[in-house]
């Protein structure tokens, strides 16, 4: 478990470094995230440092792209993962 969570990290830090890695971070955590369903919580946590207009920015762009889909309005909104071909 413990190499499982390391190379977990590893692959988050080596996204996190250059041009575009904010937008990649969000994408990889969509990507990967265990369960299909997320909040906007769970990619703060996930993507430090991403601000949350960012986050929403890439969300929708992901959403316009038919990846994701939106449930819900306000704290208790979430996000359904469709396609992992992204």
């Amino acid at each position: 478990m413990l190499v499982a969570t390391y190379d977990e990290f590893e692959s988050r830090t080596e996204v996190a470094s250059g041009r575009g890695s904010k937008r990649a971070l969000v994408e990889s955590f969509v990507r990967s995230s265990v369960t299909s369903r997320f909040t906007v919580a769970d990619v703060r946590d996930a993507a430090p440092g991403v601000s949350d207009i960012y986050i929403r920015r890439v969300l929708d762009d992901l959403k316009k792209d038919g990846v994701i889909e939106p449930s819900g309005r306000g704290k208790a909104a979430f996000w359904t993962r469709l396609r992992d071909d992204f």
